[in-house]
């Protein structure tokens, strides 16, 4: 069984689904390569899916199939695991108040409570106690 090693915020998500390195930190990228070869399992929690389907709606993302379509792709791409929210994550998330967005809040806590980094261009939460960031 592949180590699951990092979770996926949406920004992070959606560059991994776009096989894109542009904006992708050196970390992030050699994370990527990894997991794209099969050797490690990158979590995606199912409130990402969410913000993708309101990202699509106020027009500031568009996809390339159906959103229902798009989100069989995420669960069905190897190696993303994607994981229900779950009581401790929650939990996690209510320790993290500096994260005023409710997506981050819960992607984050996600990554707090599973132990591993989260993979994520943002600076507010880069220096968010308690939660490691790969960019």
């Amino acid at each position: 069984m592949r180590e699951t090693v990092a979770v996926l915020d949406t920004v992070a998500l959606l560059g991994y689904l776009d096989n894109t390195a542009r904006g992708l930190g050196r970390s992030a990228r050699r994370l990527f390569e990894r997991a794209r070869v099969g050797r490690v399992r990158l979590v995606v929690p199912t409130v990402c899916l969410f913000e993708v389907g309101q990202l699509e709606e106020r027009g500031r993302i568009s996809l390339t199939v159906a959103f229902e379509r798009w989100c069989d792709l995420v669960a069905q791409a190897e190696p993303l695991l994607l994981l229900p929210l779950e009581r401790a994550h929650v939990s996690e998330a209510r320790s993290l108040p500096a994260l005023r967005d409710p997506f981050d809040r819960l992607i984050a806590g996600t990554a707090v409570a599973l132990g591993v980094p989260l993979v994520t261009p943002d600076a507010r939460i880069a220096t968010a106690e308690r939660v490691a960031v790969i960019w």
